[in-house]
């Protein structure tokens, strides 16, 4: 029998940001979802107030809807990284990253 490698699983971790502008470092919001065998097994989201408040409502609104009004009592991303995001993935350490609009993790 074949002893089963993290590379011969559907295991992965899939993570996501919504941005404010065109702006690389505007998060607003983050999410992650963990699959497990290819199975969607749980996940996190949450706000983020950007580094600088600056929106373009005409991106926002037609993108993902978040506003000023929604994220500026919202922690940072540093907060959001230390409290959910690493947390959520020491659950599982060692399983790959699928990233989607991954630029603000790099600026951030």
């Amino acid at each position: 029998m074949k002893m089963k490698t993290i590379n011969d699983t559907l295991d992965y971790i899939a993570l996501d940001f919504e941005t404010a502008n065109h702006h690389r470092n505007s998060a607003c919001a983050i999410g992650l979802v963990r699959f497990i065998d290819g199975k969607e097994t749980d996940s996190v989201y949450s706000l983020i107030h950007p580094a600088k408040m600056y929106f373009i409502p005409e991106w926002t609104e037609t993108i993902h809807h978040i506003s000023y009004d929604d994220v500026r009592n919202k922690p940072m991303f540093p907060e959001v990284w230390d409290t959910m995001v690493m947390p959520f993935i020491n659950q599982t350490p060692g399983i790959p990253f699928v990233a989607h609009n991954v630029i603000p993790l790099i600026c951030l």
